[in-house]
């Protein structure tokens, strides 16, 4: 995945929630926009307080190294596969 493709999912209006894939087997996703910094090389994206999912303040943090994210694909279509 590529820098560019990351900032134009995020500049979407209105902005559509997506999951990352990344190389571990892991998958992220992206609720809020403001919750989601892209740099050069990797990606800091927060995560709301389960208490409060639609709060775009988040509780914890993680960073995510841009070159292990395989793909990124809108989360009703991930929840329609069943991932």
């Amino acid at each position: 995945m590529n820098l560019q493709d990351l900032q134009s999912a995020l500049r979407k209006r209105p902005f559509k929630p997506f999951r990352f894939y990344v190389s571990g087997g892991e998958t992220f996703d992206v609720r809020h926009s403001e919750l989601c910094v892209p740099g050069y090389t990797s990606i800091f994206l927060g995560f709301p307080s389960p208490e409060d999912e639609d709060s775009p303040v988040y509780a914890r943090f993680t960073v995510i190294d841009l070159a292990h994210v395989i793909r990124m694909e809108p989360l009703d279509a991930a929840a329609k596969a069943g991932a």
